[in-house]
């Protein structure tokens, strides 16, 4: 069993599990290449397998079997032929199917649940190892990159952290860099629209008042609602408000490439008003409303100035200046 993401928002399975392999971008050919190789797919309270780019056919092989468990009725069967639906909660229902197995197994099927377990851990080993050598990678010349910076951010915040993740096309790195295994220490947004984490970090202090929250957004998202800037000095609320500025609607850009292989087309050789030729600059949007607002340029500043914000119990602005390109 390898146990994978599917539109999460919050942790649903601890990503320093064994077994944990991340989550699935069915965009990318790794992603529908790990759904085609099972024999069984289970899936648990998440779409099968949803998203806005129309693949034709079936992300699931004919040969294997698809077993569906969701409280909502109407999501099973929607997309993907199911072989077995279960309409129930996902955690009594899993509850009931571990203790099934448990008895059910006999001696020989446990030593190849065994093997099996231990093939999922190296690859899940491999799978952390990949990312910290992407983090470790710097370019002389060029801002650094996503991977290091949310790497340093992690390993910066206090171990009792919320993070809000709308950092948009860093958000892949940055769950991988936080590994969240803990409830309420990770949130995300269930739709597309971006936007949302301006608003929602504040909704995660608020609602949690002694933990630092901490919002990872991406710039072109921090622009579509930078009036929440003004709404956490005006209400003091504490929140910490990280924007991954690599100054571009970088998603747009990596979205077009899936757009032109899924259709067959060649890749883009440029990208249309997707780049922001005049710099945004957080850190002075901050200090207009009269609230702490620090430039990164350097990885190691990361930690010293986030637990300077968050020592300050004042809401906080840091701008990351980090590497756009693909």
């Amino acid at each position: 069993m390898r146990a994978y993401g599917h539109g999460s928002t919050g942790v649903n399975f601890p990503a320093n599990h064994p077994l944990w392999q991340g989550n699935l971008n069915m965009r990318t050919v790794e992603a529908v290449a790990a759904v085609r190789s099972a024999d069984v797919v289970v899936a648990v309270g998440c779409p099968v397998f949803e998203d806005f780019f129309y693949q034709p056919g079936q992300f699931i092989e004919a040969k294997s079997k698809l077993v569906h468990i969701d409280i909502n009725a109407d999501a099973i069967g929607k997309s993907e032929p199911t072989d077995i639906g279960i309409v129930a909660s996902p955690g009594k229902a899993l509850a009931q199917l571990a203790e099934a197995l448990t008895l059910g197994l006999n001696g020989s099927e446990i030593e190849a649940v065994r093997g099996r377990s231990k093939e999922a851990a190296a690859e899940s080993k491999a799978y952390s190892e990949a990312f910290r050598k992407l983090a470790s990678v710097s370019t002389k010349g060029r801002p650094m990159s996503p991977a290091m910076m949310v790497d340093h951010l992690a390993k910066a915040l206090p171990e009792n952290s919320a993070v809000f993740n709308d950092s948009i096309s860093t958000g892949g790195l940055l769950f991988d860099a936080l590994a969240p295994s803990k409830h309420g220490t990770y949130y995300g947004c269930r739709g597309q629209a971006i936007g949302w984490g301006m608003g929602a970090v504040m909704g995660v202090k608020l609602g949690s008042p002694s933990q630092p929250a901490i919002g990872v957004i991406g710039d072109g998202s921090a622009i579509m609602t930078i009036q929440a800037l003004w709404t956490a000095v005006n209400s003091d609320i504490p929140a910490i408000f990280v924007i991954c500025n690599n100054a571009s609607y970088r998603v747009l850009k990596v979205n077009a490439n899936h757009y032109h292989r899924l259709n067959g087309f060649d890749q883009p050789d440029s990208y249309f008003a997707m780049d922001f030729p005049n710099p945004l600059d957080f850190a002075a949007q901050a200090q207009a409303y009269d609230m702490q607002g620090s430039r990164v340029e350097d990885p190691a500043d990361i930690d010293s100035v986030i637990n300077s914000a968050i020592d300050s119990g004042k809401p906080a602005v840091i701008d990351m200046i980090i590497d756009g390109s693909l």
